[in-house]
Protein backbone atom coordinates (compact mmCIF):
# COMPACT_ATOMS: atom_id res chain seq x y z
CA UNK A 1 0.00 0.00 0.00
CA UNK A 2 1.15 3.82 -0.37
CA UNK A 3 0.99 5.90 2.31
CA UNK A 4 -2.32 7.23 1.35
CA UNK A 5 -3.93 3.67 0.94
CA UNK A 6 -2.51 3.35 4.63
CA UNK A 7 -4.01 6.14 5.89
CA UNK A 8 -7.40 5.02 4.16
CA UNK A 9 -7.35 1.70 5.47
CA UNK A 10 -6.96 3.19 9.04
CA UNK A 11 -9.94 4.89 8.97
CA UNK A 12 -11.75 2.25 7.30
CA UNK A 13 -10.46 0.07 10.43
CA UNK A 14 -11.78 3.05 12.63
CA UNK A 15 -14.88 3.08 11.13
CA UNK A 16 -15.72 -0.67 11.89
CA UNK A 17 -15.12 0.17 15.25
CA UNK A 18 -17.03 3.29 15.25
CA UNK A 19 -14.09 5.29 16.44
CA UNK A 20 -14.31 8.91 15.47
CA UNK A 21 -11.60 9.70 12.72
CA UNK A 22 -8.05 11.32 13.36
CA UNK A 23 -5.85 14.47 11.90
CA UNK A 24 -3.28 13.22 9.48
CA UNK A 25 -0.24 13.38 12.18
CA UNK A 26 -2.04 11.61 14.47
CA UNK A 27 -2.36 8.53 12.14
CA UNK A 28 0.96 9.22 11.14
CA UNK A 29 2.69 8.77 14.39
CA UNK A 30 0.03 5.86 15.08
CA UNK A 31 1.77 4.28 11.62
CA UNK A 32 5.44 4.62 12.98
CA UNK A 33 4.39 2.98 16.04
CA UNK A 34 3.08 0.56 14.70
CA UNK A 35 5.44 -0.30 11.99
CA UNK A 36 8.27 -0.37 14.92
CA UNK A 37 5.59 -2.58 16.86
CA UNK A 38 6.05 -5.44 13.77
CA UNK A 39 9.46 -5.12 13.24
CA UNK A 40 10.11 -5.72 17.31
CA UNK A 41 7.83 -8.52 17.21
CA UNK A 42 9.34 -10.33 14.40
CA UNK A 43 12.67 -10.02 15.49
CA UNK A 44 12.07 -10.47 20.25
CA UNK A 45 10.52 -13.89 20.03
CA UNK A 46 13.61 -15.46 19.23
CA UNK A 47 16.04 -16.74 21.99
CA UNK A 48 19.18 -14.46 22.14
CA UNK A 49 21.67 -17.06 21.98
CA UNK A 50 19.50 -18.72 19.13
CA UNK A 51 18.64 -15.72 16.97
CA UNK A 52 21.56 -15.53 14.48
CA UNK A 53 20.65 -18.84 13.54
CA UNK A 54 16.95 -18.48 14.01
CA UNK A 55 16.81 -15.52 11.83
CA UNK A 56 19.03 -17.17 8.96
CA UNK A 57 17.08 -20.58 8.89
CA UNK A 58 13.50 -19.37 9.36
CA UNK A 59 12.42 -18.07 6.18
CA UNK A 60 9.15 -16.03 7.23
CA UNK A 61 11.04 -13.86 9.14
CA UNK A 62 13.45 -12.98 6.61
CA UNK A 63 10.59 -12.79 3.96
CA UNK A 64 9.01 -10.14 5.87
CA UNK A 65 12.10 -8.05 7.30
CA UNK A 66 14.38 -8.99 4.08
CA UNK A 67 14.07 -4.94 3.12
CA UNK A 68 15.90 -3.44 6.43
CA UNK A 69 18.66 -6.60 6.64
CA UNK A 70 22.27 -4.24 5.69
CA UNK A 71 25.49 -6.24 5.53
CA UNK A 72 27.71 -3.61 6.86
CA UNK A 73 31.60 -3.10 4.69
CA UNK A 74 34.02 -4.50 7.26
CA UNK A 75 34.81 -2.79 10.40
CA UNK A 76 37.98 -2.09 11.64
CA UNK A 77 38.81 -3.45 15.08
CA UNK A 78 40.22 -1.55 18.18
CA UNK A 79 42.00 -4.06 20.05
CA UNK A 80 38.88 -6.20 21.34
CA UNK A 81 36.42 -4.12 20.14
CA UNK A 82 34.36 -3.38 17.10
CA UNK A 83 32.14 0.11 16.88
CA UNK A 84 28.87 -0.01 15.45
CA UNK A 85 29.07 3.73 15.24
CA UNK A 86 29.22 4.28 11.64
CA UNK A 87 26.44 2.00 10.41
CA UNK A 88 23.66 3.55 9.36
CA UNK A 89 19.96 3.50 11.13
CA UNK A 90 21.62 0.12 13.28
CA UNK A 91 18.51 -1.39 15.48
CA UNK A 92 19.43 -5.23 16.10
CA UNK A 93 22.45 -7.04 15.47
CA UNK A 94 21.97 -10.33 13.48
CA UNK A 95 25.41 -11.79 13.10
CA UNK A 96 28.98 -11.10 13.74
CA UNK A 97 31.95 -12.54 11.54
CA UNK A 98 35.40 -11.36 12.36
CA UNK A 99 38.94 -11.91 10.87
CA UNK A 100 41.81 -12.83 13.20
CA UNK A 101 45.22 -13.28 11.95
CA UNK A 102 43.56 -13.36 8.49
CA UNK A 103 41.05 -15.81 8.93
CA UNK A 104 37.54 -15.73 9.30
CA UNK A 105 35.62 -16.99 12.40
CA UNK A 106 31.58 -16.80 12.84
CA UNK A 107 31.04 -15.46 16.60
CA UNK A 108 28.88 -16.53 19.18
CA UNK A 109 26.37 -14.38 21.08
CA UNK A 110 27.16 -14.03 24.43
CA UNK A 111 25.08 -12.47 27.48
CA UNK A 112 26.75 -10.48 30.81
CA UNK A 113 26.66 -13.93 33.20
CA UNK A 114 28.11 -15.98 30.84
CA UNK A 115 30.64 -13.29 29.26
CA UNK A 116 31.98 -13.15 33.12
CA UNK A 117 31.63 -16.44 34.84
CA UNK A 118 30.92 -19.57 32.32
CA UNK A 119 33.19 -18.76 29.53
CA UNK A 120 35.92 -18.58 31.87
CA UNK A 121 35.25 -21.51 33.80
CA UNK A 122 33.89 -24.25 31.73
CA UNK A 123 36.22 -25.80 29.26
CA UNK A 124 34.39 -27.14 26.61
CA UNK A 125 33.43 -23.68 25.91
CA UNK A 126 36.57 -21.62 26.35
CA UNK A 127 36.86 -18.73 23.86
CA UNK A 128 39.56 -19.97 21.23
CA UNK A 129 40.96 -19.98 17.94
CA UNK A 130 42.18 -23.35 17.69
CA UNK A 131 39.43 -25.81 16.41
CA UNK A 132 36.78 -26.52 17.91
CA UNK A 133 36.82 -22.86 17.79
CA UNK A 134 34.60 -20.90 20.19
CA UNK A 135 34.54 -17.00 19.24
CA UNK A 136 32.19 -14.35 21.61
CA UNK A 137 30.53 -11.37 21.48
CA UNK A 138 29.24 -9.55 24.02
CA UNK A 139 26.54 -6.54 22.42
CA UNK A 140 27.32 -3.07 24.65
CA UNK A 141 26.03 0.13 23.79
CA UNK A 142 28.41 1.70 21.52
CA UNK A 143 29.78 -1.62 19.90
CA UNK A 144 30.54 -5.57 20.33
CA UNK A 145 32.85 -6.98 22.66
CA UNK A 146 34.69 -10.17 21.04
CA UNK A 147 36.64 -13.05 23.10
CA UNK A 148 38.53 -15.26 21.07
CA UNK A 149 41.10 -16.72 23.65
CA UNK A 150 44.75 -15.76 23.99
CA UNK A 151 46.37 -15.91 21.01
CA UNK A 152 45.77 -14.37 17.49
CA UNK A 153 44.77 -10.55 16.58
CA UNK A 154 41.52 -9.19 16.07
CA UNK A 155 41.87 -7.16 13.06
CA UNK A 156 37.98 -6.61 11.32
CA UNK A 157 34.64 -7.54 12.25
CA UNK A 158 31.90 -7.95 9.25
CA UNK A 159 28.11 -7.64 10.55
CA UNK A 160 24.67 -7.99 9.71
CA UNK A 161 22.02 -6.48 10.99
CA UNK A 162 18.18 -4.50 10.64
CA UNK A 163 18.12 -0.97 9.54
CA UNK A 164 15.65 1.08 11.25
CA UNK A 165 12.62 1.18 8.98
CA UNK A 166 11.77 4.52 6.98
CA UNK A 167 9.47 7.10 9.26
CA UNK A 168 6.57 7.11 7.04
CA UNK A 169 4.58 10.57 6.75
CA UNK A 170 1.59 11.32 4.48
CA UNK A 171 2.00 14.89 3.88
CA UNK A 172 5.93 13.60 3.13
CA UNK A 173 4.82 11.35 0.42
CA UNK A 174 6.87 8.74 2.16
CA UNK A 175 5.67 5.01 1.90
CA UNK A 176 5.99 1.94 4.61
CA UNK A 177 9.35 -0.18 3.12
CA UNK A 178 8.26 -3.34 4.60
CA UNK A 179 6.25 -5.61 2.19
CA UNK A 180 3.27 -4.97 1.37
CA UNK A 181 1.75 -8.43 3.45
CA UNK A 182 2.97 -6.61 6.50
CA UNK A 183 0.83 -3.49 5.79
CA UNK A 184 -2.50 -4.64 6.88
CA UNK A 185 -1.31 -5.74 10.35
CA UNK A 186 0.37 -2.37 10.79
CA UNK A 187 -2.86 -0.34 9.79
CA UNK A 188 -5.15 -2.71 12.24
CA UNK A 189 -2.39 -2.25 15.11
CA UNK A 190 -2.47 1.68 14.44
CA UNK A 191 -5.88 1.49 14.56
CA UNK A 192 -5.77 -0.44 17.51
CA UNK A 193 -3.57 2.48 19.15
CA UNK A 194 -5.72 5.67 18.07
CA UNK A 195 -9.02 3.74 19.63
CA UNK A 196 -7.40 2.94 22.98
CA UNK A 197 -6.23 6.76 22.69
CA UNK A 198 -10.09 7.73 22.81
CA UNK A 199 -10.66 5.13 25.23
CA UNK A 200 -8.31 6.40 27.42
CA UNK A 201 -9.67 10.43 26.84
CA UNK A 202 -13.46 8.87 27.75
CA UNK A 203 -12.08 7.38 31.24
CA UNK A 204 -10.45 10.27 32.19
CA UNK A 205 -13.73 12.42 31.29
CA UNK A 206 -15.45 10.08 32.92
CA UNK A 207 -13.22 10.19 36.33
CA UNK A 208 -12.94 14.18 35.98
CA UNK A 209 -16.68 14.80 36.20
Amino acid sequence: MTIQQMHDRVDQWLDTVHTARFPVDQKDRALNTAISQVVNDRYYPLNPKDRENAFESNQRIRDELYPLIVNAPAISANTDFISISTLTNYRFLLSLNVIIDGKTYSSIPSDYNEWTFALSKDPYAAPRIEEPYNVYHLEEATGLRVKWGSVGILQWGMISYLRNPIVVSLTGGINCDLPINLHEEICQIAGQILKSQVQNLKRQGGEDS
